[in-house]
């Protein structure tokens, strides 16, 4: 069942994973409940197994297609995994200048998309923190993390 949920998955995380956020579906509470409620079944050695083999493979895949032009200013250039976090690379082109809130703004975005998807709030809800780094022509410009805990009503139960 959990590598179903995962396959079901992949288009919306290759979204994130290219920052792309796409419209999000209404995920209310009572569907996030019903993910929780599915990951606080899995047995010790399913939950092993996503997290040690099912999702680095899956990384692995969006990885292979780097670096990815997104838009006019900004190139995916990797995504890694390291237990039990999944993190994308951004490269911004030289000259674009940013106002402050940006990195702000971007992360906002992003939890929206994750947190109202089902395949990517199940990934959230395995205890995997994204993280987002994103790098100017001659400096870093910012990075964030998004964790179960960014989604509004979303406590895990354990």
């Amino acid at each position: 069942m959990w590598r179903h949920s995962l396959r079901l998955g992949a288009a919306a995380f290759a979204i994130v994973a290219t920052s792309q956020a796409a419209l999000a579906q209404q995920f209310g509470p009572a569907e996030r409940q019903a993910v929780l409620d599915r990951i606080a079944a899995l047995s010790q050695g399913d939950l092993e197994q996503i997290l040690t083999v099912v999702i680095p493979d899956f990384v692995g895949m969006l990885n292979r297609g780097m670096p990815a032009r997104l838009d006019e200013v900004t190139t995916a250039t990797a995504v890694t995994y390291a237990p039990t976090v999944v993190e994308y690379n951004y490269q911004i082109d030289e000259g674009v200048t940013f106002g402050p809130g940006m990195i702000d703004e971007q992360k906002a975005i992003l939890v929206r998309t994750l947190c109202n998807q089902e395949d990517t709030f199940y990934i959230l809800a395995l205890g995997v923190t994204m993280m987002y780094h994103y790098r100017g022509a001659k400096a870093d410009i910012g990075t964030f993390d998004i964790v179960i805990a960014d989604c509004p009503a979303s406590t895990p139960t354990k």
